[in-house]
C-alpha cells in the first residue's frame, strides 16, 4: 500500500513540477518582453522557483522510499 502511495504521489507531483517549470519559462518571457524585472516580479519568479525545487525534492524522495526493499 506504501508504494501505491508513493507511486500515485510521485505522479502527481512530476506533473505539477513540469507544469511550474512551464510556467516559470512563461513568466520569465513575459516579464522580460512586457516589463522589468522589479522586486516584486522578481520575487514572484523566485517564489515560482523554489516551489518547483520543494516539488522535486519530494519526488526524488518519493523514489528513493518505492525503490526500498521491504524487511522481512
Amino acid at each position: 500500500m506504501k508504494k501505491i502511495i508513493s507511486l500515485f504521489l510521485i505522479v502527481v507531483l512530476s506533473l505539477l513540477s513540469l507544469y511550474a517549470i512551464a510556467d516559470i519559462i512563461g513568466s520569465i518571457y513575459l516579464v522580460a518582453r512586457y516589463e522589468e524585472f522589479t522586486l516584486s516580479s522578481s520575487g514572484l519568479i523566485a517564489g515560482k522557483i523554489l516551489f518547483t525545487a520543494v516539488c522535486l525534492a519530494f519526488v526524488f524522495i518519493l523514489i528513493k522510499i518505492a525503490r526500498r526493499k521491504p524487511v522481512n
